[in-house]
């Protein structure tokens, strides 16, 4: 493994040459650190070939992942991370996801929920039948011991956190959630948070760590702020609030946005999320398909007939019929680029 501050190490300075004494002749000054020891040849590389990744939920979640799961407020988001990390805690199934060879080691940082909401919703998702493999870090215990909270685009705290997880043989990491961890950085400058954020994720990743990101989505179905945010991620998965939701059933869909692997067995998924008083969360799950699944692709930025019917998992016949469907009933049209569009009359 790749040592964590060599990854994130903010102390290196800006020109290699004002590291070395000034009386050095300046064509023998070089930089202390070489990468040719590092580099391999590709056939040395194709005769190693790597192990395969561990599967760790359904066929989308494997070891060493860097993911997000994005939705709007009163989504289900936080519902979903901690039925995740039970999953993945107790070797068992979500839904129409299947469950891990063995037990995994998961840990939630929440910088969001009060302490209260935490342990009531720890409660009703069962993660106190996880015993020691789920782990919960709250901000307001670090600001309690050290009178200020993670900072997440701090190269300092970013060290902090990934050597918890390392200490503890965490395998994931969740991180509850992304605007609520980070300060100090511009929403919407990419350079901002390739800067100061992305090392975080660079660092998991050359520990092995699975980080998976809790983030909310704008107005415009995307993800809110930067879309560099997304660049080294290997998927995203979408939450939208369905409208048969009330106050006893939690109705979502959710399908992947970003997708890396080939999307087999990676449908669209209607989840139903029942609460009721002193008992535990259950949940169910179902494939999403037909005219309301294809729309809730399109609102979010899935217009491309080829693509609905990627996401979908059907033919361009099936879209073609679920669109007529669409725009008879004033609910679709088709845009001069002949992509699905939701209807402006």
């Amino acid at each position: 493994m790749i040592p964590t501050t060599a990854i994130i190490s903010d102390e290196l300075p800006d020109d290699p040459e004002r590291s070395m004494p000034d009386d050095q002749p300046k064509a023998d000054r070089r930089p202390a650190f070489s990468l040719t020891p590092l580099a391999v040849t590709l056939r040395g590389l194709l005769a190693n070939p790597l192990p395969p990744r561990r599967r760790l939920l359904g066929n989308w979640l494997f070891a060493g992942d860097l993911g997000a799961i994005i939705a709007s407020r009163g989504s289900g988001k936080s519902w979903f991370a901690q039925l995740i990390a039970r999953a993945l805690a107790m070797a068992e199934p979500l839904g129409e996801w299947a469950a891990p060879d063995a037990p995994v080691k998961v840990g939630i940082y929440d910088s969001e929920m009060a302490l209260e909401d935490l342990y009531e919703r720890a409660l009703a998702a069962g993660l106190d039948q996880a015993g020691d493999n789920v782990l919960l870090l709250h901000y307001g215990a670090i600001l309690h011991a050290r009178k200020r909270p993670l900072n997440l685009a701090n190269a300092e705290d970013q060290v902090l956190l990934i050597d918890w997880a390392k200490e503890e043989g965490l395998q994931v990491l969740i991180l509850d959630n992304l605007t609520t961890s980070v300060s100090g950085v511009e929403e919407n400058g990419n350079d901002d948070f390739r800067d100061k954020v992305q090392p975080l994720l660079l660092s998991a990743r050359a520990e092995g760590i699975t980080l998976i990101i809790i983030g909310h989505l704008g107005r415009n179905g995307k993800w809110r702020g930067a879309s560099g945010k997304e660049d080294l991620l290997d998927w995203t998965l979408k939450l939208a609030r369905d409208e048969d939701s009330d106050d006893e059933h939690l109705v979502v869909k959710s399908h992947f946005d970003k997708f890396r692997r080939s999307r087999a067995g990676n449908l669209p998924l209607r989840w139903t999320l029942e609460s009721k008083p002193g008992t535990a969360l259950s949940i169910t799950s179902e494939p999403f398909q037909g005219l309301e699944a294809m729309i809730c692709l399109i609102m979010a930025g899935v217009t491309k007939p080829g693509e609905l019917a990627e996401e979908l998992g059907v033919s361009g016949g099936c879209i073609s019929k679920w669109g007529k469907k669409g725009v008879d009933a004033g609910r679709l049209q088709k845009s001069k680029r002949s992509e699905w569009e939701l209807c402006t009359l």
